[in-house]
């Protein structure tokens, strides 16, 4: 259970932003894409987001209908604090592509972070609407409804949680 757990937490800070199947897509449409996509996630591993933001924005500038881009791009942006610049970040990836589970978990935990629980439980409510086997976004609903005092939610969430975590 604790190396699940700690897998689960390597996920949220490395790789929850910038899945392994879309980077597949980049590089299928536009090698050029996804090196420079393959190099931005590289340094937001480093830690070099400032570095990963310009990355991803020149991702953009290549592939503009790439979902995945925008998503990175506004997680760069949060780790710098620079969250008002985040949200439409999160928001273009959304509209590019609805069923993109991680990107309405990004939008769900910036809400959160900003002191928004209704907003923040309704972006992860999306979430795990579009991908129900996505555990971090189950136990991140389930903090926002504790903290919202809907405790029936948040034990349902948490529930489902540990049988995929189990």
């Amino acid at each position: 259970m604790r190396q699940k757990s700690v897998f689960l937490f390597s996920m949220i800070l490395i790789g929850v932003f910038a899945p392994a199947a879309p980077a597949q897509d980049l590089l299928a449409e536009n090698s050029e894409a996804a090196t420079v996509f393959a190099e931005g996630i590289k340094l937001m591993r480093e830690s070099r987001y400032a570095e990963a933001g310009r990355k991803f924005a020149a991702v953009i500038k290549l592939a503009p209908e790439k979902a995945e881009a925008y998503n990175a791009l506004g997680a760069a942006y949060v780790y710098l604090n620079r969250r008002e610049e985040a949200y439409p970040c999160f928001r273009k990836a959304i509209r590019l592509a609805p069923d993109f589970a991680v990107a309405y978990y990004n939008l769900g935990n910036l809400y959160d972070r900003d002191g928004r629980a209704e907003l923040a439980a309704d972006s992860f409510r999306q979430a795990v609407e579009r991908q129900p086997e996505y555990a971090l976004a189950w136990f991140a609903l389930g903090n926002v409804r504790l903290g919202l005092k809907n405790y029936d939610e948040a034990v349902s969430a948490f529930e489902k949680t540990a049988r995929l975590d189990a």
